[in-house]
């Protein structure tokens, strides 16, 4: 049986090295642009594009290192290492505050909207036919939108003074809900993909109500497996089961940790806990010994099994039998460039539009400044998790386009983040800005600026664009 990666990113898009002759994977808009569009049909297509060159990627791994399994080095490959056909996507955890950092990954702060962004995703990305595309291991579960990444940061930094009291980051935090926020807001949307017939959910860093998630017998088998009908294969988020004993403290060690994955209705690590901890878990001679049975392994065994059945991944060899193939054609193919354009077009939102400024033209401004870290930036502009673009162009470039490079003038201005080492890329667009009559600030939303912003002076519009991160 084929060595096989259980773990793969397709966000928005593969999260891919290109293949030979420089085949790069399409990328999408993030998620949270996608769902701006109220498009289902274009969620779905854009799921089954990605998918399909999915397909193409791994049937080109294959054929390019047969005697080890579709793995080698220049293999297509993702976060996880060379592509299988299973990904760790869609996103739909609920966005509860703006700050959080992954706010860009996820479709809303809408329970109903993401159930549906995340069922047509599904119904997209896994298809319905005899065999599926791929397989969709959506995260994460449960109620994982409340933490915060800030490992090893400085209070300073967080709130503003040295006084205040971090909250737990990612790998430690307990989320404490109640039943009314579970059943009405946390999973819901889980509900929705499991009704779509996912066949994967990953269980998350972060413990709800004391009890890590992915350890979490209450909300894993009993709520998803029991009360919702989950028959598929429930993965870790990656290095989940360690944090339980070494940063949640539930547990005194991984065989402990291993041992209540299992019977909570764990199948998959993304990790090495599983293989470093069950068999001394099942070893009767072991100091760590647990009673963990054989018997106990084999519901896990069988899932994994059966989405490797479902893909086809038993019937390659067989004329027969009617398993998807792709081309590397499809990779970044002109329709699924097209798909991505539209997703863009139509996820685009306008907040307002002061004195009718737009749409911008060099009639109306004959001089344009284009200040900020996001005005020429490049991979920003991809979003988390992107794969390896097959080209990008920059707002500035893009401007100077359709302007005249003559009528664009450019600053940084600021980072995206952290202090500046001197006052001189704000003097620059403050010079910059001066001499034009419109100014387009490409900034995060959430950078700092001064209280008296020196942009703002002599300028007959200033106008903000950037990512929300």
């Amino acid at each position: 049986m084929r060595q096989y990666n259980f773990g793969g990113e397709a966000l928005h898009g593969l999260w891919s090295t290109c293949a030979e002759k420089n085949l790069c994977p399409t990328q999408f808009p993030s998620p949270i642009t996608m769902a701006s569009s109220w498009n289902k049909d274009l969620w779905q297509a854009a799921a089954r594009a990605s998918a399909i060159e999915a397909r193409a990627l791994y049937a080109n791994n294959l054929l390019q290192f047969p005697q080890t399994d579709g793995f080698g080095d220049g293999c297509a490959k993702s976060l996880e290492g060379c592509l299988g056909l299973s990904y760790y996507a869609p996103n739909i955890n609920i966005g509860r505050d703006p700050r959080w950092g992954r706010v860009e990954e996820i479709p809303s702060e809408d329970p109903l909207l993401n159930g549906e962004y995340g069922s047509r995703f599904v119904q997209g990305f896994q298809g319905n036919g005899t065999y599926m595309l791929a397989s969709a291991v959506v995260k994460h579960y449960a109620a994982y939108s409340l933490e915060v990444d800030i490992e090893n940061m400085d209070p300073t930094v967080f709130c503003g003074n040295s006084e205040c009291t971090l909250p737990n980051d990612r790998h430690s935090f307990d989320a404490q809900v109640n039943e009314y926020d579970l059943n009405h807001t946390y999973l819901p949307p889980f509900q929705a993909v499991v009704a779509a017939n996912a066949s994967g959910i990953m269980c998350s860093y972060n413990a709800v109500n004391g009890e890590p998630m992915c350890t979490n017998k209450d909300l894993i088998q009993d709520r998803l497996r029991d009360d919702f009908g989950f028959s598929g294969v429930v993965a870790t988020d990656c290095g989940a089961l360690n944090d339980a004993s070494a940063h949640h403290h539930r547990y005194k060690n991984n065989e402990d940790v291993v041992t209540a994955a299992i019977r909570a209705g764990v199948d998959s690590n993304c990790g090495s806990t599983y293989t470093s901890a069950i068999p001394s878990a099942m070893d009767p001679s072991s100091a760590n010994f647990t009673g963990l049975s054989a018997a106990e392994l084999d519901p896990s065994v069988k899932r994994l099994l059966l989405t490797r059945f479902k893909l086809g991944l038993f019937d390659e060899q067989n004329e027969n039998a009617s398993t998807p193939t792709f081309s590397l054609d499809q990779v970044n193919s002109k329709d699924h460039q097209e798909l991505a354009l539209k997703l863009a077009r139509q996820g685009v939102v306008l907040l307002k539009n002061q004195e009718e400024a737009l749409p911008i033209s060099p009639k109306t401004f004959k001089s344009i400044a284009a200040i900020g870290p996001m005005s020429n930036a490049s991979q920003n502009l991809l979003g988390g998790y992107h794969g390896s673009a097959p080209f990008i162009v920059t707002p500035l470039q893009a401007m100077r386009e359709t302007w005249g490079a003559e009528n664009v003038a450019y600053s940084l201005g600021c980072n995206a983040s952290g202090p500046l080492s001197s006052n001189q890329s704000i003097d620059s667009a403050v010079e910059v800005a001066s001499q034009s009559d419109l100014v387009l600030l490409g900034k995060f939303f959430f950078s700092f600026l001064p209280q008296q912003n020196p942009l703002s002076n002599n300028i007959s519009h200033t106008y903000r664009f950037g990512t929300l991160r």
